[in-house]
């Protein structure tokens, strides 16, 4: 059974590392404003449609998502691993599930305050407003449901491969918003990379974001399908990772 005592603690943990990291705290100031200002100041220098401007704050939108819910898990671990904590942590009777579900809650407020810093900039800027609220809630869910799948992958990975793993985590959002068609069309793509594409539910997600303003098309079997065959995967591995690390002993090792 899940202990919320033990799963609050991780997460109030983390955020004392947010509120004392300068790094951990540009992570939901600086950054997110520079990719926010670089796209959407270009967009608004070569043209007026207002649709595309829209697309483009909704797709940046939903970036954030799947960065915030997916990196959560990786660098928490981390931080326990450079701070040389993990053998206590792993004394204590906290879970692997407890652990993941308070980075979920972490990802979470960042990526909350993250979309009210956009929200009031889009707006007092471009006079941006959602053109369809329902949808766009449905598609974010979507995102953030899909940033955490991926995201127990990669935490996966970060057990058994730590520092070489970590990069690869801060790599897997940006390589799928290239791909994905976040602010393009896939057909730009050579065939096979078109194939790959649609087996990704970020593609999906990024869809139906898209097709509030007439550039995509809404696929909700599609966002299923995908979602729940990555979900199976992206558990069983975790727990294939989580048991190989505690067994060749990678959680204790230093550097």
């Amino acid at each position: 059974m899940i202990s919320l005592r033990r799963t609050f603690a991780i997460a109030y943990m983390n955020w004392i590392v947010l509120r004392r990291n300068w790094f951990r705290l540009f992570d939901v100031t600086l950054w997110p404003l520079i990719l926010f200002y670089s796209i959407t100041l270009f967009i608004s220098f070569i043209g007026t449609d207002r649709n595309l401007l829209a697309m483009v704050i909704m797709g940046i939108i939903g970036w954030r998502a799947v960065y915030h819910f997916q990196i959560e898990s990786s660098v928490s671990y981390m931080d326990n691993y450079w701070g040389r904590l993990l053998p206590h942590t792993l004394a204590t009777p906290l879970k692997l599930s407890e652990f993941v579900i308070a980075n979920l809650l972490m990802g979470l407020l960042k990526f909350i305050i993250v979309t009210i810093m956009y929200f009031v900039i889009s707006y007092s800027m471009f006079s941006f407003s959602v053109p369809n609220w329902p949808i766009f809630l449905i598609a974010i869910a979507y995102l953030c449901f899909v940033g955490l799948v991926i995201g127990l992958i990669t935490f996966g990975f970060t057990m058994l491969y730590h520092e070489n793993a970590i990069t690869f985590s801060f790599i897997v959002p940006d390589l799928l918003v290239l791909i994905s068609g976040v602010y393009y069309p896939i057909k730009i793509f050579p065939v096979f990379i078109q194939e790959f594409v649609k087996i990704l539910p970020t593609f999906y997600g990024f869809e139906l974001l898209k097709s509030m303003v007439g550039y995509g098309k809404a696929n909700y079997l599609m966002m299923f399908v995908t979602a729940l065959v990555w979900l199976v995967i992206a558990v069983l591995f975790v727990r294939y990772c989580f048991r190989k690390a505690k067994r060749e002993g990678k959680s204790g090792k230093f550097n």
